[in-house]
């Protein structure tokens, strides 16, 4: 189910969920997707996207609506998409 990044956020996940906070698990795309592992408590979202770029306005109208306390990247590339989204969003996150 992916590399030791995804296995990290799978585990994070499942112990924020077991401690009452609500997760929400954004997917590029859930093709290949590790839905199987994933805690029955996170809620999956689907950015159905084929390039991680394309996950950019995406990402940055869930940060407008959801208004989340944080975010997880997995890949360098993720994590600055997920900057610039949370930049480019005008809210606290």
């Amino acid at each position: 189910y992916g590399g030791g990044g995804e296995k990290v956020v799978l585990d994070l996940a499942k112990g924020f969920v077991e401690n009452g906070f609500e997760v929400d698990l954004l997917l590029f795309s859930r093709k290949g997707s590790f839905e199987d592992y994933v805690d029955k408590r996170v809620n999956i979202i689907d950015l159905n996207v084929s390039r991680i770029f394309f996950s950019f306005f995406p990402i940055i109208k869930y940060i407008r609506k959801e208004k989340p306390v944080a975010i997880l990247g997995t890949s360098e590339h993720a994590n600055i998409v997920l900057i610039l989204a949370k930049i480019f969003s005008f809210t606290y996150t």
